[in-house]
């Protein structure tokens, strides 16, 4: 699918942003972001980051096409988290909210798990439940059991809330 967005506006990964501006932090877009290849080494990435350059600046690999990518294991575990979700009788409009701020408390947070476990089919080990995880956490989570994926995190361990580790640098 292609991104409608300015041909000059490029789709950087966190790695090529460190080796360009390492004295600075990015401004990221953080909530539906696409799975892109960056335009300047090619790898795939959600970090959000995007900068402006010229077509014909040397660095610039993509020519200008911007095209989305699909991760098969993000999108299953996308389903199978949105399918728990709606079982559990929540709406959510954006993947990056926290289920506390969705009103969900540990046990239900909990059952909606249970719920996930039936769709894998597989128990699934959690070591903690903290609602102040984000769907979006959730949904990373889910896709590393499914296996893996073509998605690198750019974004360092320490930082990331899984269930495993919500709330814990």
């Amino acid at each position: 699918m292609k991104i409608e967005r300015s041909q000059l506006s490029h789709a950087m990964c966190a790695a090529c942003w460190n080796k360009r501006s390492s004295n600075h932090q990015p401004t990221r877009i953080v909530f539906n972001i696409p799975l892109e290849l960056c335009c300047y080494c090619g790898t795939p990435t959600k970090d959000g980051i995007y900068v402006r350059a010229e077509l014909d600046d040397p660095k610039v690999l993509c020519g200008g096409i911007h095209m989305s990518i699909s991760d098969p294991l993000v999108d299953q575990a996308t389903s199978i988290v949105h399918n728990a979700i709606t079982e559990a009788g929540i709406e959510y409009s954006d993947s990056s909210v926290s289920f506390e701020s969705l009103g969900v408390d540990s046990l239900m947070l909990a059952s909606i798990y249970v719920e996930i476990e039936k769709q894998l089919n597989k128990e699934v080990k959690i070591d903690s439940i903290d609602p102040k995880v984000t769907v979006d956490d959730v949904i990373q989570f889910v896709a590393k059991i499914l296996g893996p994926s073509i998605q690198t995190p750019s974004v360092p361990e320490t930082s990331l809330k899984t269930p495993g580790n919500a709330g814990n640098p």
